[in-house]
């Protein structure tokens, strides 16, 4: 799967052809609000595991089955997480930003903000 970037002006009804193409693959669309997320709303809160800090992504997001995860309402000016399974081709992203990925996963660029990691 590839990312898909929408920009358009407030209220056209970008949300919908989202929900619509989810619909069409039967996999549910999870809708996170950019202007209401925390960063652990994403990338979750930290644990200690084997004496190490971990952090544990919230159920909505870390799913073992397909799903659509759209981030809907960004504020333009706002930093970027990109949130991908690494295999994804060069993104050319303007403004200040970071990736989330799975452990042990590699981007095939060299990454130009900082990369966190999951398990």
């Amino acid at each position: 799967m590839r990312p898909v970037f929408l920009r358009g002006a407030p209220g056209i009804g970008k949300s919908s052809p989202v929900r619509d193409f989810a619909d069409s693959l039967g996999l549910e669309c999870v809708s996170l609000l950019g202007t209401q997320l925390a960063p652990e709303d994403l990338i979750g809160v930290p644990r200690i595991r084997n004496g190490r800090s971990v952090f544990c992504p919230p159920e909505a997001i870390a799913r073992d089955e397909p799903y659509c995860l759209f981030l809907d309402d960004f504020p333009s000016a706002a930093p970027v997480l990109v949130v991908t399974d690494g295999r994804c081709d060069v993104l050319r992203v303007r403004r200040e930003h970071a990736y989330l990925i799975p452990q042990g996963a590699r981007l095939p660029f060299t990454a130009r903000g900082p990369v966190f990691r999951v398990s």
